[in-house]
């Protein structure tokens, strides 16, 4: 039985290396706890989903699809999710009553057959939907679970289902052939085919006849009873090994699917509080072009709209073909904000997701990272300079071409002039090796080198503000400018 509503293959996306540091760095909890709304399957599937993004433009169009369907079906998701939460439940309530304290075969058995019996009822459900929804649905990947979902669970196939598991309940007994070894020794254990018994009128009324093969031991004969409770074992060990791996099956199935509509659950969830708080959203382009690849307009910061922080300034940017985007500026002027606006739209994009703009189009990133300044090191086993640059040789081994590194401030812990050239080097190395870097900086030298270049792959930006000195929150390309806003606030306070 397949699910495959995330992945199209059903293969998992490997989670992104420093995950922990985005989530941190980027504010992605707001977002996380919008799309949860106080479910916590919906609150770890979704924050898992957001650090294992998908690298291909196919696989984004394919997940976009499947929400898409979903944004036309609400109750057909509501109801896999209730389905399959309720056969969850269900299974955890067996477990507290199964008999798996006794590690024999027929104990195995028995749970196993008893859970797949237990399960039987919601496996019909689901077929039930996909009768209802199978001809409604668009979508490559809903459209696939459930026209499999009808095929594999057929009323044939569940009715012999049913008419097995009520046979492996052996209420006739259980029919075993077995061979005598030269030292009267029993071996070679075959269980035969079960029969589910059925009871006639007569057998209700009448006595039940005595097997003319019967044995019957001695009342204290532990010899005897040990001898036939391995007879008992040996008969039932291989079929309770295949049930137990069946049930395991069954039970994989329908965890990968309640997870899985809860990612579109989060989905949903977080596009209409996006709504609710009147923030533009798109269904971002996503393209697999081997240049560099961003472009969007009204881009806003979703952590910052969603913590409720005021309405967020949205932001243009063509930036297709550059390898290296600069922002500076004064403080306090969006440039921080911009940073983790773009980093937040490449995540929601790779995961599939709406995002908080008019418009954007990017390539996928094969990693994405972050490296942003740090409070000082509390053991004072180091200082702030040794941290960044342990942190910056921690991230290349897990860079490749066509990444995407956002960095906030960073070498700024030491002299100008130093910090300068570590990051004028650093960046240099990154951007020649195709890795797109995203970078906030003070550092005038580092800035003003840079443009020097005239490198036609570098956009620069800077913060914009009024006549009065105040930030507007926007940002403008433009080359970098040797002031700071330590002078601006010398010149609002003592000027005028």
């Amino acid at each position: 039985m397949r699910v495959n509503l995330l992945h199209r293959t059903g293969a998992q996306q490997q989670s992104l290396p420093h995950g922990e540091h985005l989530v941190l760095d980027l504010g992605l909890e707001p977002i996380i706890l919008a799309g949860a709304d106080g479910d916590e399957v919906v609150q770890e599937v979704l924050g898992s989903a957001l650090v294992r993004p998908l690298t291909n433009a196919s696989d984004i169009l394919f997940r976009q699809g499947v929400m898409q369907d979903f944004l036309q079906h609400p109750d057909l998701l509501q109801s896999l999710y209730d389905v399959t939460g309720r056969a969850i439940a269900a299974e955890h309530e067996a477990r507290r009553h199964s008999l798996s304290m006794f590690d024999r075969p027929g104990s195995r058995l028995h749970d196993s057959v008893a859970l797949l019996y237990l399960l039987l009822d919601f496996l019909k459900e689901l077929r039930q939907l996909a009768d209802t929804n199978t001809s409604m649905v668009r979508s490559e990947g809903v459209l696939a679970f459930l026209s499999a979902t009808r095929d594999d669970l057929s009323d044939d196939y569940l009715e012999e289902v049913a008419f097995h598991l009520r046979s492996l309940r052996f209420t006739a007994g259980i029919p075993a052939t077995v061979r005598v070894s030269p030292g009267n020794g029993i071996t070679d254990y075959r269980l035969d085919q079960p029969t589910e018994r059925r009871w006639r009128l007569l057998d209700l009324i009448s006595m039940p006849r005595r097997s003319p093969y019967m044995v019957t031991l001695a009342e204290r004969d532990e010899a005897g009873g040990s001898a036939l409770r391995n007879m008992r074992d040996f008969s039932l060990n291989d079929l309770a090994d295949t049930m137990e791996r069946s049930a395991k099956h069954v039970q994989g199935y329908l965890h990968r699917l309640h997870r899985e509509a809860a990612f579109y659950i989060g989905a949903v969830n977080l596009l209409q509080t996006f709504t609710r708080r009147n923030i533009a959203t798109c269904f971002p382009e996503s393209d697999d072009s081997l240049t560099p690849v961003l472009t969007f307009t009204a881009l806003c910061d979703a952590g910052l709209a969603l913590r409720g922080q005021g309405a967020p300034v949205p932001v243009d940017l063509d930036a297709d073909g550059r390898t290296l985007i600069l922002i500076t500026g004064a403080n306090s002027g969006g440039k921080t904000t911009f940073l983790r606006s773009v980093g937040i739209a490449q995540l929601l994009t790779q995961a599939g997701l709406p995002v908080p703009a008019r418009s954007f189009r990017t390539a996928p990133a094969g990693q994405i990272l972050t490296h942003f300044k740090r409070e000082e090191d509390a053991s004072f086993t180091s200082g702030k300079l040794d941290e960044e640059l342990s942190r910056m040789s921690g991230l290349v081994p897990d860079l490749m071409p066509g990444s995407l590194i956002l960095f906030n401030e960073s070498f700024a812990s030491t002299s100008e002039a130093e910090g300068s050239e570590i990051a004028r080097n650093i960046v240099l190395a990154l951007t020649q090796r195709g890795i797109r870097v995203v970078y906030v900086t003070h550092m005038y030298q580092l800035a003003k080198g840079l443009d020097e270049m005239h490198d036609g792959t570098h956009l620069f930006m800077r913060t914009v503000l009024t006549a009065e000195g105040q930030p507007t929150y926007q940002l403008h390309p433009g080359a970098p400018e040797p002031r700071s806003n330590g002078i601006e606030m010398y010149d609002r306070v003592f000027h005028h």
